[in-house]
């Protein structure tokens, strides 16, 4: 069925539908990586901090003073 001169129908809606999914999660998708390089390259950046180093050389093992 050719669907580009057809007028809106409920077929053309349901099959416009059926191929949203995909675009969605792609455009859903997109700033994703960019994201997470904002925020290991942040968190790096925090560990590096001096009080950061310095709970560090008291003792704290690395997970807690992320955590912490």
């Amino acid at each position: 069925m050719e669907f580009q001169d057809a007028p809106w129908s409920a077929a053309r809606v349901w099959d416009l539908l059926k191929h949203l999914p995909l675009p969605a999660l792609i455009l859903g998708l997109a700033g994703t990586a960019q994201q997470i390089r904002n925020h290991a390259r942040h968190l790096l950046d925090e560990l590096r901090k001096p009080y950061v180093v310095n709970r560090a050389l008291q003792g704290l093992t690395r997970a807690r003073v992320i955590v912490k």
